[in-house]
């Protein structure tokens, strides 16, 4: 079974947020990308995996790859964006495939670098945002997570993938500061599949 996106939550000011609709703590993860202007904490049940800061703003990535309870309270008293998402079919015992990667930096083209992905059914992500306002071109092969932009300019792009390097994801902006987070994720490992040999027959000889 390939991952799957169940559904999404956004939240803004207030650093608090909860679980996305349908949510299944027994089966499904879960992602937040948090932007907020105070460094934000991590909830119980969840692991800071990415963090990236222009000009007093810090941009992080969490993953819950275990029973979550919500509501989550990230940065209380912030000016803070919460994008979050359930996600289904993720091999909760190694969810993530290759290594996340950060990138920040200014300029018109923003670049979120390339992982490699060990699992054909995976599905990357990319979780950006940007100092002054919206983009004017996404990532090619991308597609907007549903309530993607948030808040203007925090956006939660995604696209299946097999295994391989994904290539690097580019965006364009005016010139201004920029961070570019990646992950993939990866499903459950398929069976191995034994396939049984017959043996030729036996022949015995006996003297009379």
């Amino acid at each position: 079974m390939p991952v799957t996106i169940r559904s999404t939550i956004q939240a803004g000011p207030g650093g608090t947020i909860g679980l996305p609709t349908g949510y299944d703590s027994a089966n499904d993860i879960v992602l937040y990308w948090v932007g907020s202007d105070i460094v934000s904490s991590t909830p119980s049940g969840l692991t800071e995996l990415l963090s990236g800061t222009f000009a007093g703003w810090t941009h992080k990535l969490y993953i819950g790859t275990g029973a979550v309870t919500g509501p989550l309270s990230f940065a209380p008293g912030g000016y803070t964006d919460m994008f979050g998402l359930a996600l289904q079919g993720v091999d909760r015992s190694s969810a993530v495939s290759g290594t996340p990667t950060n990138n920040q930096g200014t300029g018109t083209t923003a670049t979120g670098l390339s992982i490699d992905v060990a699992r054909n059914g995976s599905m990357l992500f990319l979780g950006s945002i940007s100092s002054v306002g919206a983009r004017s071109g996404g990532p090619a092969g991308m597609s907007p997570a549903t309530g993607s932009p948030y808040d203007t300019n925090m956006y939660v792009d995604f696209q299946a993938v097999d295994a391989g390097a994904t290539g690097n994801k580019t965006s364009t902006y005016g010139s201004e500061s920029w961070i570019m987070q990646m992950i993939a994720l990866q499903p459950v490992a398929g069976e191995v599949v034994v396939t049984p040999v017959q043996s030729p027959p036996l022949f015995f000889f006996f003297d009379a």
